[in-house]
């Protein structure tokens, strides 16, 4: 239990209790105990309640976290991030860990998901709809992306379109040169594009909505675990105080 709650929770009982002893009929007693405790039940809430939000206003932004497309129980892609030395790091899942992690969504096994990240965060694509982002200077919409996100080709897909931006002629040496450019880029797989994709809407989604999260936590288009107080009761916060706790940096 939280010492600040503890704390307050002393004092309530003490003063009310003095009322209860000093009431003039077991009427007012009863009243005044079922009204100790209601007081003391929101109190643990709303201190309980404040330290979550600040947990997450403090460590939310830099501590790492994994962030997943829910694509109807299928996890489509997925990308780590945190910030180090003022720097926003992300890697991209790779195939084997896809399929590790897609196992464990399908037992259920969420506490073996999140391992040592602050948060799993589970994406649905609603999240991420009407939606206009870019990669290699090539604009796409969230339309088109989902398109190659559930294609079983989407790194043959994504250089085909790289070759029709730049108006190149669609040769094998030509798709073999844009192939060796992705993957001195760490490109070099279907799932490690579909994570770069995946990361590239996202980011368009926070320069969107800076308070993405608590928003689609509210819409049911996102998951957090382990799942914490603040977003289940993320409908119920007031606008000014989510604008003040939960703004999120463009780079998280």
């Amino acid at each position: 239990m939280d010492v600040t709650a503890i704390l307050v929770s002393i004092v309530l009982v003490i003063i009310v209790g003095y009322f209860i002893i000093h009431a003039a009929t077991k009427i007012a007693k009863i009243a005044l105990i079922l009204f100790l405790i209601v007081l003391v039940s929101s109190t643990f809430f709303g201190v309980n309640l404040w330290n979550d939000m600040t947990e997450l206003k403090e460590q939310f932004p830099n501590a790492r976290k994994l962030l997943l497309l829910d694509d109807n129980g299928v996890i489509r892609a997925g990308f780590e991030t945190s910030i180090v030395n003022s720097k926003t790091i992300v890697s991209f899942v790779d195939e084997e860990k896809l399929s590790e992690l897609q196992d464990l969504y399908k037992d259920g096994d969420l506490d073996a998901m999140k391992s040592t990240y602050f948060k799993v965060i589970f994406i649905k694509p609603e999240a991420l709809d009407d939606l206009k982002t870019s990669f290699n200077n090539m604009n796409l919409t969230s339309t088109q992306v989902f398109i190659d996100l559930r294609a079983a080709d989407t790194f043959d897909r994504m250089i085909t379109k790289l070759i029709e931006h730049e108006n190149l002629p669609n040769t094998a040496s030509v798709r073999s040169y844009v192939a060796d450019n992705l993957r001195e880029s760490n490109i070099s797989t279907d799932v490690e594009m579909r994570g770069v994709l995946f990361a590239q809407l996202f980011s368009s989604a926070l320069q969107e909505d800076s308070l993405f999260f608590l928003n689609q936590q509210r819409l049911g288009n996102m998951v957090m675990y382990p799942e914490s107080i603040t977003f289940k009761f993320a409908q119920y916060i007031p606008e000014f105080i989510a604008q003040r706790v939960f703004e999120t940096p463009v780079n998280t």
